[in-house]
């Protein structure tokens, strides 16, 4: 069996945001284990119009160019459906968002499922306005990652199709370095977030620096943050996937800005970073809606500014805190991980694949 099983994707791919990267961990994750895949994404052009989608490295031979996306004025959005359609596959994955045309997803998954070939849709739609499908039935299923979303999907679609399925999270790794080892509480941020979602952490930074020795790295993919302070280190470019982990390893405090919103989001960010099991603090936004579970969050979750302050001094001076964050963090990055994540959703397109494959990859 193994190498025979061929999975297709629709979405994007090499590109800086959360639903590349769910497709990407998901694929990557099967070929590890002998599953083969095809993925239809947007093609350059199309994928490089938003400044947070743009493509970072290099296709893979597998990467179907084959699609433009929706644009913001509500323009082009079309799928070369034969391309897709004149490709084997034994079970479709299609990452749901916004700008994707989903006039075109529906005719292609049609077709399949006239062939047999089963399609899960999995929703990174923030609004129900987003939701433009006219049957989504047709699915056979529909993945969630928490049950918020269930708001906007209500009526569009049988309960009964619904599956709640967590965005997969990077497997925990042991922790070598010890807390402010060479003397100096290493803070970072990455990514391309507004630059006013960084200002609670500068400021408040400005306070902790009077009393401790402090380093704050940022990594932004464009202009650096207008700051100038001693304690303040900036640099300009994309991390990868595979560096992050590696920094994060040498960081006692990785702090998230991500500003609020009405739409229903989860954080992919975190998802790559929590099991470096570094400390994680961000906002208490509708980012970590999934994970703000009180005394039980795997990370620090802050209201305001006065919060903020009154949680970093706690992480940096109470090591019993420390070591209930870490072990909170591990705990819910081995529940989510991305192999089990992927086996949950190769499971749901269609059981028979898993029982076979399970007999010969590394499930």
């Amino acid at each position: 069996m193994k190498g025979e099983v061929c999975i297709g994707f629709i979405s994007r791919w090499n590109a800086t945001c959360g639903v590349s990267l769910h497709a990407e961990l998901i694929g990557r994750e099967f070929l590890r284990n002998g599953i083969n895949i095809k993925v239809f994404a947007p093609y350059l052009e199309s994928a490089n119009r938003w400044w947070h989608h743009i493509s970072i490295c290099s296709d893979e031979p597998y990467v179907i160019r084959c699609f433009s996306e929706i644009s913001p004025k509500g323009e082009d959005g079309r799928i070369d459906r034969e391309r897709i359609l004149n490709e084997r596959i034994d079970g479709l994955i299609v990452e749901s968002w916004q700008s994707l045309p989903k006039d075109d997803v529906e005719k292609i998954v049609w077709e399949l499922k006239k062939k047999g070939i089963p399609s899960v849709l999995i929703i990174h739609d923030g609004f129900r306005k987003d939701i433009t499908y006219k049957n989504m039935d047709m699915f056979k299923k529909v993945l969630i990652f928490h049950e918020g979303y269930k708001e906007i999907l209500k009526g569009k679609v049988s309960e009964k199709k619904i599956e709640v399925v967590p965005y997969p999270y990077l497997p925990p790794v042991k922790r070598q370095r010890r807390f402010a080892e060479d003397g100096i509480i290493r803070f970072l941020s990455f990514g391309r977030q507004p630059k006013q979602e960084y200002e609670d952490y500068i400021e408040v930074l400005k306070e902790i620096a009077e009393s401790y020795p402090i380093c704050y790295k940022v990594i932004r993919g464009d202009e650096v943050l207008p700051y100038e302070y001693s304690w303040l280190e900036q640099e300009k470019r994309v991390l990868l996937l595979d560096e992050i982990y590696d920094i994060l390893g040498s960081t006692d405090i990785h702090l998230i800005p991500k500003g609020d919103t009405k739409a229903k989001v989860v954080s992919s960010t975190l998802a790559q970073t929590l099991g470096s099991l570094a400390i994680h603090v961000a906002p208490a936004t509708a980012y970590f809606e999934d994970v703000n579970l009180g005394k039980d969050s795997p990370l620090f979750l802050y209201k305001d500014r006065r919060h903020l302050k009154e949680g970093i001094l706690r992480i940096i001076e109470e090591p019993i805190f420390r070591k209930r964050l870490q072990e909170r963090a591990r705990i819910h990055a081995e529940k989510n991980s991305v192999q089990k994540i992927a086996l949950r959703i190769l499971e749901l397109i269609n059981p028979v694949f898993l029982e076979d494959i399970k007999k010969v990859v590394n499930f």
